[in-house]
């Protein structure tokens, strides 16, 4: 008489498959994968939009700082189940330091999990952020801010949307004209095109992207220049009007 086996459902979040994680059980109970096995293709609004905010943050909380800023590193909070994994294109972890990960284990960072998470939307993932993804964040990691930008627009139901943590459940973020406030930045967060730009309330100011600045670094060249220039043709100038009042006096003497 045959007893049938009734196995445990695997929890998996779909990022890997079945024949993937017996693989990766199969290196032992401390390896987890820092990548798919079949990593899909970027577009660039997607890159560049991403990459500009990284960027801008990096202003923001400047080294040396104990914030984490990390693109699309895996996070895994259940050192038991490797299929328990999400990818955010942008999160941020307050107080763990910034060492570059491979990936982010909650279990060895004393607990923590992102305080903010972003995700812009691409043509494959974009129903996914608004299902999948924002569960997890909600209901497993607890993310106290979670933002999602369409760089291209037209497929979120808005181009820029958050939602913050209130006793365990996303709230929506009311827009403020096109702009959302986030508690944990301390900033609005703007849409500019196909960029998302921050607004920084108490200095009353964007902040600057690398190429402005650079730009504001060229012009204060050039400025620190014309104004060394000015100064040496005045101190010639002077040199000289002073060489012909000497010479008037000396004749004026003899």
């Amino acid at each position: 008489m045959s007893v049938s086996t009734v196995q445990k459902p695997r929890l998996s979040t779909g990022v890997f498959t079945d024949e993937e994680l017996d693989y990766y059980d199969s290196l032992g109970p401390d390896y987890f994968p820092e990548e798919e096995e079949n990593p899909v293709g970027e577009c660039d609004f997607h890159y560049l939009s991403i990459h500009l905010v990284f960027q801008l943050l990096k202003r923001v909380f400047p080294e040396p700082s104990d914030v984490l800023l990390a693109v699309n590193n895996f996070i895994y909070w259940d050192r038991t189940q490797k299929g328990l994994v999400v990818g955010p294109d942008l999160y941020m972890v307050k107080g763990v330091g910034r060492r570059i990960r491979g990936i982010y284990k909650t279990w060895e960072e004393n607990g923590r999990t992102p305080d903010l998470v972003m995700e812009f939307a691409s043509n494959k993932t974009w129903q996914i952020d608004l299902n999948k993804k924002m569960a997890i964040y909600e209901q497993n990691l607890k993310v106290s801010e979670y933002f999602l930008f369409d760089p291209m627009g037209g497929r979120y139901p808005k181009k820029l949307q958050g939602y913050r943590l209130a006793q365990g459940r996303y709230q929506p973020i009311p827009l403020e004209g096109d702009r959302l406030y986030s508690e944990q930045l301390d900033l609005e967060l703007v849409p500019d095109g196909m960029y998302l730009r921050f607004f920084d309330r108490n200095r009353g100011e964007l902040i600057p992207t690398p190429e402005e600045v650079e730009k504001a670094r060229l012009l204060a060249e050039e400025r620190a220049v014309t104004e060394t220039e000015a100064r040496m043709a005045a101190e010639a100038e002077v040199a000289l009007l002073r060489a012909e009042l000497d010479s008037l006096r000396g004749k004026a003497v003899q």
